[in-house]
């Protein structure tokens, strides 16, 4: 079977970058100093982007700028400058978040490739839909996909597909994490994430309760159905990991490179042995195959790197200030490696590998601690994964063939990666000295400077050049090689003018968000309308609550669509939203796929999921039919003029595809123990937790402890935008 997934490897530093190449990346994502979601990683300077692209394209590389987070209306003169000289430098594709962004830069560059960040969320049909109306050419789709989400998008919609095959995972849907924003100023949307995730919570339900890294989410591996997502036929299989050390990208991306070339060469893969080398450079505990093997996704008792088991400690003695540690290894350990001991699920202790002896079957290390006997042994750095970094990457082969004879031009013939003739200087009967593979060899190899990989063969007989003149030659037909390959790249030409920006109107003042169907009459005074979001989405709820507001209330109704609505939710949102055709109902889109319904004839709404923070992202919604918007609640977020602003009310921190009920419990569907008084609380906040039920069950993290009241109310109101 003939390879074509693109194989894409994090990208943080230049030493990553190096590496990445050298472990088989056919492409690498990286980000600037500025507008990124790693905004901790080191990054790639402007000034050396330039340098860093023409290595990669050298060697059949493609670089990918992450522009994935959202800005402001005042930034967005910023982006546009930093893309001139990205675009300038070379860069393949820019994977943007906010659609904003998307507008302007396809305005300016129609021809840019722009992939659509996971930061959009988009995971079913009709947001991969609107992602193409909208001039993306990929999309990497959203961590909550499973394989039916991803096979169905792939059959309806032609846009390439990217998705996350490896590396970290968020508890929260991406892109719609605001707790780290609204509780420490530091936005996940502006590459700022303080990872809240990862601290102990205790999760309570009734008299049940644990304690631990209760949303805490698992490492994510899909070595084991890599084959499935070959035969649905993605695209590019993404690396998590642009805050990760060397090692971790050589392995991670080496593993995929090899695992991808055995399955299409017809040879089968061993998933575990492959897996046990992956954990040497990062694991939480297990890895899952993102959402694809149910939703037991947490690891409530690690919440970083802990490596693979090789074994247990036998015994440990004092040895003068030091103490002698017995281990029985399942495989050699080395000097340079990294251990962690580990007892039930706590380090012990930690220790590089320095000096170490053999007793018998045992392996003797040293460190400063006395480590139990029985004490797990896990190597957490694996000092060949760190020497195997330094091996040649992947380069273009090529064959060049000299061929020269007296009186007549010296010519060179290259075929392989570029098909290229050229013919030089005429040749001068030899009388001393006469060039030869040796000295052409030499010539060649010093002007190809580790570059390609050269097959040579010289065809002269009796002719003489100037060593120099030889040289300039040689340094010319591997320039005239670079360029052809460069010239492959193409960049886009800037032709647009950047869109002007449209205030928004609005009918209402005042809106609220309501969860239950139950004494709405209570809230005519308050309100000009309702939104209906339901606990459970049924049409029989809809219609009912549809039936009673239409008595009380003058103006349409608003109905809330669920943020996340996978493969086998949309069947049932799909049916609920036909029912609305032609009634005084208005969509709130939470997430892109519900932009897809105007195009059905729907009134939409832009909720504040969709973090509008710019003008350009309101004007672009404008011009796609959107009647009204609410802005992002991000704290940083400025007014955006005309959109409704969220300004009471408990907000939704995060949004869970997995069951904390499972978590607690260690149950399945079948015995549901959801009763609606999940929490979630460390020393200093108490959250509650709660579920939204389509096909799938889905939990919203609110910010405090839910009062009795069957309302959730959020007013907006049109003075302003932002989180206040």
């Amino acid at each position: 079977m003939e390879r074509s997934v693109e194989i894409l490897s994090p990208v943080g530093d230049l030493n990553t970058f190096y590496v990445a190449l050298n472990a088989g990346a056919d492409a690498v994502y990286l980000g600037l100093p500025k507008f990124n979601a790693r905004i901790k990683a080191e990054n790639i300077s402007l000034d050396n982007l330039s340098d860093v692209v023409k290595y990669a394209h050298l060697r059949g590389v493609k670089v990918y700028l992450t522009l994935n987070t959202l800005v402001t209306t005042s930034e967005m003169t910023q982006v546009v400058s930093m893309v001139d000289r990205c675009v300038q430098a070379g860069v393949d594709a820019y994977i943007v978040q906010d659609l904003g962004i998307i507008s302007v830069l396809k305005s300016l560059y129609p021809d840019i490739v722009l992939h659509g960040s996971t930061q959009m969320g988009i995971h079913n049909v009709r947001g991969a839909r609107v992602a193409k109306e909208l001039g993306l050419s990929r999309i990497v789709l959203s961590r909550e996909c499973t394989i039916d989400d991803i096979l169905a998008i792939k059959q309806a919609v032609d846009i390439e597909i990217e998705v996350f095959v490896q590396g970290a995972m968020c508890v929260a849907f991406s892109g719609n994490c605001y707790m780290s924003a609204l509780k420490c100023g530091a936005s996940g949307n502006r590459g700022e994430c303080k990872q809240l995730c990862r601290l102990p919570y205790t999760l309570t339900s009734g008299s049940s309760s644990m304690n631990g890294y209760t949303i805490s989410m698992r490492d994510n591996s899909m070595m084991g159905i890599l084959s499935s997502l070959l035969d649905i036929g993605v695209d590019s299989l993404k690396i998590e990991g642009r805050l990760r050390r060397p090692g971790y990208v050589y392995q991670m991306t080496s593993a995929y490179r090899h695992a991808v070339d055995d399955i299409c060469h017809g040879k089968s893969i061993d998933v575990g042995v492959v897996e046990n080398g992956m954990k040497r450079v990062f694991s939480r505990g297990e890895y899952i195959p993102s959402y694809n093997a149910g939703n037991d996704v947490i690891e409530p008792t690690i919440n970083n790197h802990i490596g693979e088991r090789i074994g247990t400690v036998v015994r440990c003695n004092k040895f003068k200030d030091i103490y002698q540690i017995h281990v029985d290894a399942t495989r050699d350990i080395h000097v340079g490696d990294g251990i962690k001991f580990v007892n039930g699920k706590n380090v012990v202790d930690s220790i590089g590998v320095g000096n170490i002896d053999k007793y018998g079957r045992e392996t003797i290390l040293y460190g400063t601690k006395s480590i139990p006997s029985g004490t797990d042994v896990y190597l957490a750095i694996d000092s060949d994964v760190e020497s195997k970094m330094i091996e040649n990457g992947r380069k273009h082969s090529i064959n060049v063939h000299v061929y020269a004879r007296p009186e007549s031009p010296l010519r060179i013939d290259i075929d392989g990666a570029v098909a290229i003739s050229r013919e030089y200087d005429m040749c001068e009967k030899a009388i001393k000295s006469a060039i030869d593979y040796t000295s052409v060899s030499t010539a060649m190899t010093r002007a190809n400077k580790g570059t390609f990989d050269i097959n040579l063969d010289v065809d002269a007989v009796g002719v003489f050049l100037p060593v120099s003149r030889l040289n300039a030659i040689c340094r010319e037909t591997v320039s005239a090689v670079s360029d052809e390959i460069l010239s492959r790249y193409p960049i886009p030409a800037r032709t647009g003018a950047l869109p002007e920006t449209k205030e928004i109107g609005s009918d209402y003042a005042n809106i609220a968000i309501v969860c239950d169907a139950k004494n709405i009459r209570g809230l005519k005074k308050d309100y000009d309308a309702l939104i209906y979001s339901p606990y459970v989405y049924t049409l029989s709820n809809v219609e009912n609550f549809y039936n009673d507001y239409i008595k009380i209330f003058k103006s349409p109704m608003y109905l809330n669509l669920p943020m996340i609505s996978r493969y086998d939710d949309m069947p049932i949102v799909d049916g609920i939203v036909e029912w609305c055709k032609g009634k005084k109902v208005v969509l709130v889109a939470e997430n892109i796929y519900g932009l897809d319904y105007i195009r059905d004839g729907h009134t939409v709404m832009a909720g504040s999921n969709l973090n509008i923070s710019n003008d350009y992202t309101a004007t672009k919604l404008l011009s796609m039919g959107v009647r009204e918007m609410v802005s992002s609640i991000e704290k940083w977020c400025p007014t955006i003029s005309g959109t409704y602003k969220v300004v009471d009310g408990r907000l939704v921190l995060m949004t869970f595809a997995h069951c904390p009920n499972k978590t607690l419990h260690h149950n399945d569907c079948s015995h549901c123990t959801h009763c609606g008084d999940l929490k979630l609380s460390d020393s200093r906040e108490k959250y509650c937790l709660r579920r939204v039920k389509i096909a799938n069950c889905y939990f919203e993290l609110v910010d405090g402890v839910e009062s009795k009241s069957k309302y959730h109310h959020q007013i907006h109101d049109l003075r302003g935008g932002g989180y206040v």
